[in-house]
C-alpha cells in the first residue's frame, strides 16, 4: 500500500528556464557630436533645469501620509502630540 500512496502524491515535474534566456547584448549607441549636445542643453535651460527636476519631489513622495507625518503617528488617549520642533536646538 505505501507504493500507491507514493504514486498519488509525487511531486509535479519541475521546470527549467535560464536567467540568460531574454539577454541582450550590448550594442553601442550613436554618439552625437559635443557642441550639438551642448547645444541641445542650452535650448532647454543648462544644468539649472536639470538641478530644478531633482529638487521636485516624485509624485509618490507627496501623499498626505508620509511616514513621520501627523497623519501617520497614532498618541495614546488623553496625551497630545508634541511638536516637531519642541525643544530643538535647546540646550538641556
Amino acid at each position: 500500500m505505501p507504493a500507491k500512496e507514493s504514486a498519488s502524491n509525487a511531486a509535479p515535474a519541475l521546470q527549467y528556464q535560464s536567467a540568460l534566456a531574454n539577454y541582450r547584448k550590448f550594442d553601442d549607441q550613436p554618439v552625437s557630436p559635443w557642441t550639438q549636445v551642448n547645444d541641445t542643453v542650452g535650448k532647454i535651460g543648462g544644468w539649472r533645469v536639470y538641478a530644478k527636476e531633482a529638487r521636485e519631489p516624485d509624485p509618490v513622495a507627496t501623499s498626505k501620509t508620509m511616514p513621520g507625518s501627523a497623519t501617520d503617528q497614532v498618541s495614546e488617549p488623553g496625551r497630545a502630540m508634541p511638536e516637531p520642533s519642541m525643544n530643538h536646538g535647546a540646550k538641556p
